[in-house]
């Protein structure tokens, strides 16, 4: 095994505990039969993925593939952009 591998980026480990965290929400709704709370977060670019998300029980199945889309590259870029300064 190389040392890449054994030691991951941030962003390997950033990703790794969105996977984690996505799998718990999909694993509680499964349970309960009911849509998981989402919750505010205080951050505006997350807090706006959530209502998108929020909104899905009102869009046609067949668009949910694409709002998931959207919501992934937005909460990546979201992520890729933790802690740098802020232009201005």
């Amino acid at each position: 095994m190389d040392e890449s591998q054994e030691h991951p980026t941030t962003d390997e480990a950033r990703e790794e505990r969105m996977t984690r965290l996505t799998d718990e929400l999909d694993h509680e709704a499964a349970e309960t039969g009911a849509p998981v709370e989402l919750r505010p977060t205080g951050n505006v670019e997350v807090d706006a993925v959530l209502d998108t998300l929020a909104e899905l029980a009102d869009r046609p199945v067949d668009e949910h593939v694409a709002v998931f889309d959207g919501a992934h590259e937005a909460l990546r870029r979201t992520l890729s952009d933790a802690g740098r300064p802020a232009d201005g």
